[in-house]
C-alpha cells in the first residue's frame, strides 16, 4: 500500500512543516536524498550542513544503515 507524505516544496527545497522539521527556526529547509545523504539550513540560526554517502541505496527518507 502505498501512503503520501506530505510536503512542502520551494525552490526545489522541502520546507519544513510542523511534523517534519529541518531545524528549530520556521525558515528551516532542507532535502534528503538517496542513499541517506542530507543537505538542510536555518537561516534564522545561521547554519547549514550537508552530508553525502559514498554509496547509493533504495532508501530516501529513512536510511538503515549498513547491513550486519
Amino acid at each position: 500500500q502505498i501512503r503520501a507524505t506530505p510536503t512542502r516544496f520551494s525552490l526545489g527545497f522541502l520546507l519544513s512543516r510542523p511534523e517534519a522539521s529541518f531545524g528549530p527556526g520556521s525558515r528551516s529547509f532542507g532535502h534528503p536524498g538517496a542513499g541517506g545523504s542530507i543537505g538542510w539550513a536555518d537561516p534564522d540560526a545561521e547554519i547549514g550542513f550537508g552530508d553525502v554517502m559514498n554509496r547509493t541505496g533504495p532508501h530516501v527518507w529513512v536510511d538503515p544503515g549498513p547491513a550486519p
